[in-house]
């Protein structure tokens, strides 16, 4: 399928784990090229399930990406 872009020029990635830390919630995601990604979601906001298809949008200065292999963040 390819990298889609869509809804609020976001990514779609579905859903695999949900995990409430209190002050916020871990989205563990996967997109369609198989990436592993982590969303931080304020308690508060709207909350995805499980295995639910979702957009992934954000604040680009907010992003921090990391090298799949070294484990060291990507300036």
């Amino acid at each position: 399928a390819g990298d889609e872009v869509g809804p609020a020029l976001g990514v779609r990635a579905r859903v695999r784990l949900v995990e409430a830390l209190g002050h916020e919630h871990h989205l563990i995601c996967s997109l369609e090229d198989g990436t592993s990604v982590v969303v931080r979601v304020p308690v508060g906001e709207p909350m995805a399930s499980d295995g639910e298809m979702v957009w992934l949008t954000g604040d680009a200065d907010a992003l921090h990406l990391f090298d799949a292999n070294t484990g060291r963040r990507v300036a």
